[in-house]
């Protein structure tokens, strides 16, 4: 009976052991899930802020050059030969193409060129950074001070210049000599179309240039 007794006791402490570690085991495995789901997401926050960091120095990277690039850009915009390089490398050509002396009316420095070569005895007078006059034009004093309104609108305008100012200059000369006469335009009635003009009224306005 005694023997019994024991082992009734025995076997309920031995139970209660079992379920206790079980109960353990279970609290445990809850715990380490959770810790290893902490983890998961401290990885996952710190991944996030990673991200988000070097996408912040990739845009600081491209406003530092961008602010540099406009930095240089501004630097070589004071040099006038870079502000107007297209000018400068036609206007180049020209010399040597024209060989022209160098000239000077009341101050403004020139090239007088003698209508020899076929480009010379088509072109007028012409500001592609440096200032070309035919040695045969009579208003010397407007001509010169118009293209010298050229020149200071090109310095402005830097690499738009050809753009805005020679390209319609150009075009128009052309249709101010090859078409309008042939439409029955008067020379007067041209003469007053091609300077009314938006850039020759402003090369004009630049250069001091009153026209009748």
């Amino acid at each position: 009976m005694r023997l019994f007794l024991i082992i009734m006791l025995y076997s309920l402490v031995l139970g209660a052991t079992i379920v206790t570690a079980r109960d353990a085991v279970v609290l445990i495995d809850r715990k380490l899930a959770l810790s290893i789901e902490q983890v998961e997401k401290w990885k996952a926050l710190r991944a996030d802020i990673e991200a988000r960091s070097a996408r912040a120095v990739a845009h600081a990277k491209i406003v530092a050059g961008i602010v540099l690039a406009g930095g240089v850009l501004l630097l070589l915009n004071r040099l006038q030969p870079i502000r107007q390089l297209p000018q400068f490398i036609l206007g180049s050509l020209l010399r040597l193409k024209l060989r022209p002396e160098t000239a000077s009316h009341k101050g403004i420095a020139y090239f007088k060129f003698a209508r020899r070569s076929w480009l010379a005895r088509r072109m007028s007078a012409t500001a592609l950074y440096y200032i070309f006059i035919p040695d045969d034009r009579k208003d010397l004093n407007k001509v010169v001070r118009h293209e010298y309104g050229h020149t200071l609108d090109g310095a402005r305008l830097g690499w738009l210049y050809l753009l805005l100012v020679g390209l319609p200059s150009i075009t128009c000369n052309i249709i101010a000599r090859a078409i309008l006469p042939r439409i029955g335009w008067s020379p007067e009635r041209i003469y007053e179309w091609y300077y009314a003009l938006p850039w020759e009224k402003r090369a004009d306005m630049l250069g001091g240039v009153k026209r009748k």
